[in-house]
């Protein structure tokens, strides 16, 4: 049960704040008074071309607890170091961080091809009954993202129920298991402590 719980909260927490921020960022590089989408859209894309472990381990540098980054940038700031991976209260918070930063270029693209697909006339015809920018995009272009938001939901969803990796790499469902998830927990149960048949009844 705690392996079930530490999963959707990992899936929660990873899922919908990602989806929010890649629109957020996807409604940026759509604009026209942006200029630089198309080099933005590369750079967001980077880190969806590394593999869990890759972004894993960069992450386990800049997490470690004397010369991580961020524990240097809290140090600059005369604030005392924290111990991202090995507090219990924020290890799931600080992998939920990674996997947001991981798949944010997925979710841009697939939100910037969804605005793109919205023909300009609706846009258009709202501003000149007077819509302002909020009622432009909640009653004219949300709706029409509609496929785009269920199909990141599902995918995502989906994806978050299988995370191996990023625990793997991270912490390996520590500390004291607030961050061991169902599948790593299945993958415990088959090869650390060889009860096949208990992995095989969670895998089912």
């Amino acid at each position: 049960w705690r392996a079930l719980w530490n999963t959707v909260y990992y899936s929660v927490g990873s899922l919908i704040p990602g989806i929010i921020i890649s629109l957020l960022y996807a409604l940026v590089l759509t604009a026209k008074w942006f200029k630089a989408a198309a080099f933005s859209r590369v750079v967001f894309f980077i880190p969806v071309v590394l593999s869990y472990v890759i972004a894993g381990l960069l992450f386990s540098w800049m997490y470690h607890p004397s010369i991580g980054f961020l524990n240097y940038i809290l140090y600059s700031l005369n604030l005392p170091p924290v111990k991202w991976l090995g507090d219990p209260r924020i290890a799931m918070l600080s992998v939920i961080l990674m996997v947001i930063w991981k798949n944010l270029g997925y979710n841009i693209t697939i939100w910037c091809a969804g605005l793109y697909s919205i023909p300009e006339e609706y846009r258009d015809a709202a501003k000149i009954d007077g819509a302002s920018g909020w009622q432009e995009f909640w009653r004219i272009r949300f709706p029409l993202l509609r496929d785009v938001f269920i199909f990141l939901l599902v995918l995502g969803f989906l994806g978050s129920f299988q995370s191996f990796d990023s625990i793997y790499t991270l912490t390996q469902g520590g500390p004291m298991l607030s961050t061991r998830v169902i599948v790593y927990y299945l993958w415990q149960n088959a090869f650390q402590y060889y009860k096949m048949g208990y992995a095989a009844a969670m895998a089912w």
